[in-house]
């Protein structure tokens, strides 16, 4: 399936990151873990909706590769 059929069907990201806004840290890194590897986001789409540098989504994303 190419790319933009595959992406047409994932959740925004304001979808699934507004929910664990309210929750703990570690909920959150498993949130952008999902964002990144389960539906494609890259790593500059998460980092500028979140308003962050794309380098804090990667270590956050290796740290949960780490557990």
């Amino acid at each position: 399936m190419p790319g933009i059929q595959r992406y047409a069907l994932r959740p925004k990201l304001d979808k699934l990151l507004l929910e664990s806004k309210y929750e703990n840290k570690k909920i959150e890194d498993k949130i952008i873990y999902e964002a990144y590897v389960r539906y494609g986001y890259t790593l500059k789409e998460i980092a500028e909706y979140l308003g962050v540098r794309y380098v804090t989504i990667s270590r956050t994303i290796k740290r949960v590769e780490e557990k």
